[in-house]
């Protein structure tokens, strides 16, 4: 009988630890986010515009130190493609994507979609100003 209340309680120790505070619905996982994503397309009104030129290349890339970069093109139409590398900081908060970018600012994004494979999102304020509903730009991401 001694054997059998020790395995009880053991059970019942095991089914307790594994409903741990990892199930909150409001921890968020960072690590979906945390890649390189190529910038496939931006959609404004409905439009879908699919990048050209020497935008095929951009990528924006967030890293697991909450740091990351934006390599985009000097010029989208130019024969030579020449590229500029933009540092930033990011943390997010559920579908809330935060980056700061030295010397331009603060910029609030939402995000619409995060996949394995797609990330699509919005700016909704730049330093502090909201983004008029006409005026904001759907950006399309995949890996």
């Amino acid at each position: 009988m001694n054997k059998l209340n020790l395995l009880l309680g053991i059970l019942i120790g095991i089914t307790i630890m594994a409903c741990s505070s990892d199930d909150n619905p409001n921890t968020t996982n960072q690590d979906e986010l945390i890649a390189v994503w190529n910038l496939r397309s931006v959609e404004n009104q409905g439009n879908d515009v699919p990048v050209f030129g020497c935008g095929v290349n951009q990528t924006t890339t967030f890293n697991g130190d909450n740091t990351g970069s934006e390599y985009f093109p000097e010029d989208y139409d130019a024969t030579t493609c020449a590229f500029i590398t933009l540092p930033f900081t990011w943390t997010r908060d559920d579908n809330e994507l935060i980056i700061t970018v030295p010397e331009e600012g603060i910029f609030i994004n939402e995000i619409l979609s995060l996949t394995d494979t797609e990330l699509q999102i919005v700016v909704v304020e730049t330093n502090g100003n909201a983004v008029p509903q006409e005026q904001q730009e759907i950006f399309k991401f995949e890996k």
